[in-house]
């Protein structure tokens, strides 16, 4: 493993991760927002157990997994540990932030070799 292959594929694990918490938290704005326009145009009533109040986390909440998966994948490719985990990630990435993705996803695709190295020794425990 060379070390531009290493930092390849920790400089695309942190733009997952930026692309990641970009997307949760523009996606936690989005639901204090249309809550926001929801109590506006309600008149104030403020009652949290109205049908859109209850509906907006329902549309909210399965979009912010992308976001969830591109930081462990992130993580993932920073640590090196798992090439499907990291290539995931990549791929939430673009759909979160695709101006983030895109170059997350090349550059780990030209670090592949960093994830899978053959002449590694593993690590004995101490007895």
């Amino acid at each position: 493993m060379s070390s531009l292959e290493a930092s390849r594929a920790k400089t695309s694990g942190v733009l997952s991760i930026i692309a990641g918490a970009i997307f949760i938290v523009s996606m936690i704005f989005g639901v204090f927002l249309l809550w926001a326009i929801f109590d506006m145009f309600t008149g104030g009533s403020g009652n949290p157990d109205s049908l859109p109040t209850m509906i907006i986390p329902l549309f909210i909440l399965p979009p912010m997994l992308f976001g969830v998966v591109a930081i462990i994948g992130g993580i993932a490719a920073i640590h090196h540990r798992s090439w499907a985990l990291a290539l995931t990630g990549s791929i939430c990435s673009i759909i979160c932030v695709w101006f983030l993705g895109i170059p997350a996803i090349i550059l780990l695709l030209k670090a592949k070799e960093a994830f899978f190295v053959e002449n590694a020794t593993p690590i004995e425990s101490p007895t």
